[in-house]
Parts: structure tokens; C-alpha cells; sequence
């Protein structure tokens, strides 16, 4: 991770340099978005997506439950 910083700031110093270089801060775009997708991965709790669901009945009310026991018994009684 610390070669991938001191990379990303080599090439952001170039690019302070030369900001007409088109090549060079896309280069610079990338380097960025990877070192994020990178963080998401290793400290997902701290820089992942965060997801959540919620579930709901039909027209936004609470789900209904409903406990239903079915008693099996076989044929001879056993």
C-alpha cells in the first residue's frame, strides 16, 4: 500500500508539473480510483459501501407472520 501511495504522488507531482497532460492525469484519475477500490477491500467496515435492506409488507406496513405446526403421523401409528 505504501508503494501505491509513493507512486500516486510522483505522478501527482508530474501532473502539478504538466497539467496540460491529458495522458498523465487520467493516469492520475485511475491511480486514484484504484487506491480507493484497494481501501474498500482491506477496511471494508471503514471505507466499503455501505448496504442495507429493509423489508417491508405490501403498501409500506410492517410483515405479517404467521406460526403454523404440522404434526406428521404415519400410517402405523408410530
Amino acid at each position: 500500500m505504501v508503494d501505491h501511495v509513493k507512486r500516486c504522488l510522483h505522478v501527482y507531482d508530474k501532473a502539478l508539473d504538466d497539467a496540460t497532460n491529458k495522458p498523465l492525469v487520467d493516469l492520475l484519475k485511475e491511480m486514484g480510483r484504484h487506491a480507493r477500490w484497494k481501501a474498500s477491500k482491506l477496511k471494508r467496515a471503514v471505507h466499503g459501501e455501505k448496504v442495507s435492506t429493509e423489508l417491508t409488507g405490501r403498501d409500506g406496513k410492517p410483515i405479517e407472520t404467521k406460526v403454523t405446526v404440522q404434526i406428521y403421523m404415519p400410517d402405523n401409528g408410530r
